[in-house]
């Protein structure tokens, strides 16, 4: 013989208290805030707005760059980056085209970062940047967005200004 089933009850739907909607989302933006406030005390600024104490760094490697402005050649400043209060990762001495990257620790620095530092803008030129690495033979035109360049060991870097 088969029992008749139960039908089966209807739930009845809790509603959600203003507390119970409020404090996940408190509990979110306080966890936000204290990972960015632990964030800048124990990793610090980013490290193009930081300064180096001096040379001896455990990362320091060079790169070089070779500007032409409408096929002449066109001075990389000296200094670049630096000043009597700071010396900051990426930065030149002499006018010779030497990009210095030197921090803490290994960062991976663009092209973009150090035109950024010498405060040229590339709105005004049609540019044409060509990539040496050490481990290749030739020069390789590259497409000419400096954010995508990465300065690496030995590197040499072309870049062709041609003014519009």
């Amino acid at each position: 013989m088969v029992k008749p089933r139960k039908p089966p009850q209807e739930k009845k739907r809790k509603k959600l208290t203003k507390a119970q909607l409020i404090i996940p989302v408190a509990l979110g933006g306080a966890g936000t805030a204290l990972a960015i406030i632990i964030n800048m005390v124990l990793v610090g600024p980013p490290p193009l707005e930081q300064c180096i104490p001096g040379e001896e760094v455990p990362f320091n490697i060079r790169a070089y760059l070779n500007v032409t402005l409408d096929g002449q050649p066109f001075t990389v400043p000296a200094n670049i980056g630096i000043t009597s209060e700071c010396i900051t990762p990426l930065h030149t001495h002499d006018d010779d085209g030497t990009i210095h990257i030197q921090f803490f620790k290994p960062t991976r620095f663009t092209l973009g970062n150090f035109i950024k530092l010498w405060d040229l803008d590339l709105n005004q030129y049609d540019v044409k940047i060509f990539v040496k690495n050490i481990t290749e033979d030739d020069f390789i035109e590259v497409e000419p967005d400096v954010d995508t360049i990465f300065l690496g060991k030995d590197m040499k870097i072309r870049m062709e200004l041609t003014s519009r």
